[in-house]
């Protein structure tokens, strides 16, 4: 594997006179090169930050429906830094498929940016109950472009409130989203070039999703080894790695503390595959029938929820059987799966992401959302904003020292940011 891997980055790094991306050499990255799998399952060991933050709530949608009100008032966390370190700058943290605002993950990038004197405001995935209750728009989700208008939203109303009860007026404007955030921060970060309302200053991409059937394909194939093991082999599984996890767990992590829980949770590929497709789709079922629910109330509906919906809905149901249908009855008389795998691609932003010089791609190598022809199009595309770490999985490395150092570089502009 480790032999695969420094081939693919020699590859690539041949190319880099043509393109031009920042590639990090196995020999200049010290995380630990494990299998791409348990490196996105061991984030589990990152805990909810120490210090000063406020969840906050505000109204955006008025939907008070019955078995919905509890999701009623859009919600984001905000952590501020020390008044001798105020950078008097704002950075938007977007969560990954199915994390809200108090997901572990985008709270430990928001207090090391406050740490670092930024304030940081962590939003929720627009794949969660909350965010189709109290903030999409029409009340189904899926469409990138829509999805990012209520998003869009979502941070206006979010600045609004911290400018006014924090009576500050922030000199800058960055935005950084991870996994499925970064493909809806994308299209976010798209609205405002044209709009020029946030005046975004950095645009970081994380380990986005490119193509969004393939990336729903591999997480439903992930989620049938859940079911090939049966459910008391998983619930073993389940207990055998969140045990140490809660144990090992840390704000502030350290490769000592994450190699001593590498070792308490050994596991296959398998194994590791169901954990991950589990993690990733447990909340699918829930949003899609809120968005059932939504509909109906409200008289756009499209269809009873199909009875056979449980806990083993999974994403291409919700693309077939939630989706499309909408789609068909209120946007796109002709839509099609594949029209709507085109329109929700990262590669559609292509101009955009060649014309605006703000926008920057940060990406692991052995990724397994990647498909073929994924890296080469980031290097033609983004050029020198392409950062390529060698491996770390779909966000496996999230955490390390040399990751976040980059990142918060990057977003301070500093020359020597990579």
């Amino acid at each position: 594997m480790k032999a695969a891997c420094i081939f693919l980055i020699t590859l690539f790094a041949f190319s880099a006179p043509l393109h031009s991306q920042i590639i990090i050499a196995p020999s200049d990255y010290d995380f630990p090169h494990i299998e791409p799998l348990r490196a996105a399952v061991s984030t589990s060991f990152i805990g909810t930050p120490n210090g000063a933050w406020a969840e906050v709530r505000i109204p955006l949608k008025n939907r008070k429906i019955d078995g919905l009100r509890p999701w009623s008032r859009a919600r984001f966390r905000y952590l501020w830094p020390k008044k001798e370190f105020d950078r008097k700058e704002l950075v938007y943290v977007l969560a990954g498929f199915g994390g809200d605002e108090e997901d572990p993950k985008p709270n430990f990038f928001a207090r090391k940016l406050a740490d670092n004197g930024f304030h940081a405001i962590v939003l929720p995935s627009v794949f969660t109950k909350r965010f189709v209750v109290a903030a999409s728009s029409e009340g189904v989700v899926g469409e990138s472009a829509r999805d990012a208008q209520d998003y869009f939203k979502l941070m206006t109303e979010a600045t609004k409130y911290i400018e006014t009860t924090r009576s500050i007026q922030f000199q800058k404007k960055h935005l950084v989203g991870y996994s499925y955030g970064g493909l809806t921060a994308a299209f976010v970060a798209k609205i405002d070039k044209s709009k020029k309302f946030f005046n975004l200053e950095k645009e970081i991409l994380i380990n986005p999703p490119s193509n969004l059937f393939a990336s729903v394909g591999t997480l439903d194939r992930y989620y049938q080894s859940r079911r090939k093991m049966g459910e008391l082999a998983f619930a073993k599984l389940f207990f055998r790695v969140g045990a140490p996890s809660v144990y090992f767990r840390r704000f502030i992590p350290n490769e000592r503390i994450y190699s001593a829980y590498l070792n308490k949770i050994p596991m296959n590929i398998e194994q590791a595959k169901a954990l991950v497709g589990t993690g990733l789709k447990s909340g699918l079922p829930s949003v899609a029938r809120a968005i059932y629910k939504i509909t109906e109330h409200e008289e756009r509906d499209f269809g009873e929820v199909p009875p056979e919906w449980g806990d083993e809905f999974d994403f291409a149901q919700y693309l077939e059987e939630t989706l499309l249908p909408f789609n068909r009855k209120f946007h796109f008389p002709d839509d099609t799966l594949n029209s709507i795998n085109q329109r929700n691609s990262i590669y559609t932003l292509e101009n955009y992401f060649r014309t605006n010089p703000n926008v920057y791609l940060i990406h692991n190598a052995d990724d397994f959302l990647f498909r073929p022809g994924d890296i080469d199009f980031y290097s033609r595309t983004f050029g020198d904003r392409f950062v390529l770490y060698p491996w770390g999985g779909h966000m496996g490395n999230m955490w390390f020292d040399q990751n976040v150092n980059s990142l918060i570089a990057l977003i301070k502009d500093e020359p020597s940011w990579f």
